[in-house]
């Protein structure tokens, strides 16, 4: 069963399991770290490992890619939070919008209770087009005094303000300033509603915006200056817990910054990588830039050689003419023919045809496909 979703995995994202690298054998470990506990992890991985080992003792191959592929070490279980998709489902379960304030204001914007407990309306402001919640408590410990509030979140605040007209923000179902416990009883409601599996509290709410910006990549600085809390080394547990690329490794980003990622192709194509990991762009806009690189890979391709470039120019017409000249073969061709289908699907905007898992796909494949044909040979 291990093997099996291994060689899915591989299948999925057009990894050859008996060619594949290290880096990538990784990338399977940081996937299962993702869905998986750390138990299942160190299981699943421990097969992997067996199979190479296997294949090296048989001769089929000269050494393991799994040799120094190992679990991380399993560290004490964090704090629950809501992810992205309960935060979504937390929102759209509250009835009042002084319950959709408890959500966005703590799970989206990370205040504490006490820092919501005391917004008060003429804390609301406005800058560069964007709403603005002041919070004068944050002023003195050098943190930013205000919170920006995404739109759906700022209509809410600005209904709330002009019911208000003054004092406290959010208040209670009985129009009362919220205390502690009534904050907590409101919240466990609204988690109940929405099904969790464990009591919501405010500080479960509060920890999504700092647990779910080291997951997504968010600026560091940006998460520190932004929580309300000053003491960085708190954030240590969720940086440990953070099942990280080895494509992030900051030697690898600071080596690209500097002297770029090798071939003109390789270093658009890691651009394409980059949309799909660390903004929160549609999968499609990832998929686009990587056919946009994969065409203009084959047209330098095409132009090296002397080729004359077909008149339309798609990567099926360019696989077409790369293959009557015998530059590149079958499995070539029809994996051209699968990116552009994906390729036209995210440019004109049929974004429901394109997934993370498709994205991905194109992406690797283009990779593999731009070493295999590289312009000069080089």
């Amino acid at each position: 069963m291990a093997l099996r979703k291994y060689s899915g995995w591989c299948d999925s994202l057009g990894y050859a399991p008996l060619r594949i690298e290290p880096a990538e054998i990784y990338e399977y470990r940081v996937h299962l770290e993702r869905i998986n506990k750390p138990s299942t992890v160190s299981g699943q991985l421990t097969i992997v490992r067996a199979f190479y080992r296997f294949l090296v003792q048989r001769g089929v191959l000269t050494r393991s890619p799994a040799e120094d592929i190992v679990p991380s070490v399993p560290t004490a279980a964090a704090r629950q939070y809501p992810d992205t998709e309960q935060l979504r489902t937390l929102w759209e379960v509250c009835k009042r919008d002084d319950e959709r304030a408890i959500v966005g204001l703590l799970g989206l914007c990370g205040l504490k209770s006490n820092e919501l407990r005391e917004a008060d309306v003429r804390d609301i402001s406005e800058a560069d087009g964007v709403t603005l919640l002041r919070l004068p408590g944050r002023a003195k410990s050098g943190l930013r005094p205000f919170v920006p509030l995404c739109e759906p979140l700022a209509v809410v605040v600005s209904r709330l303000a002009e019911v208000r007209g003054a004092g406290a923000l959010v208040r209670s179902k009985w129009d009362t300033t919220f205390t502690r416990h009534t904050l907590l009883r409101s919240t466990q409601r609204i988690g109940m509603r929405a099904g969790l599996e464990y009591a919501l509290t405010p500080q479960h709410l509060t920890a999504s915006l700092r647990a779910i910006g080291i997951e997504r990549g968010y600026g560091y600085a940006e998460i520190v200056r932004s929580i309300g809390e000053i003491e960085a080394r708190r954030l240590t547990k969720w940086v440990a817990q953070h099942a990280s690329s080895m494509d992030d490794h900051p030697a690898l980003r600071l080596g690209r910054t500097v002297l770029g990622s090798g071939s003109e192709s390789a270093q658009h194509l890691h651009f394409a990588d980059e949309i799909l990991r660390r903004t929160d762009a549609h999968p499609a806009a990832a998929a686009a830039h990587a056919g946009a690189v994969v065409e203009r890979h084959l047209r330098v391709l095409m132009t090296s050689r002397n080729f004359a470039l077909p008149s339309s120019p798609k990567l099926s017409a360019y696989g077409a003419a790369l293959k009557q000249r015998d530059v590149i073969d079958n499995r070539a061709l029809q994996l051209l023919n699968r990116m552009q289908d994906m390729r036209n699907a995210a440019a004109h905007g049929r974004f429901d045809e394109v997934s993370g898992e498709d994205a991905r796909w194109l992406i690797n494949n283009a990779r593999l496909l731009i070493g295999a044909y590289p312009v000069d040979g080089k």
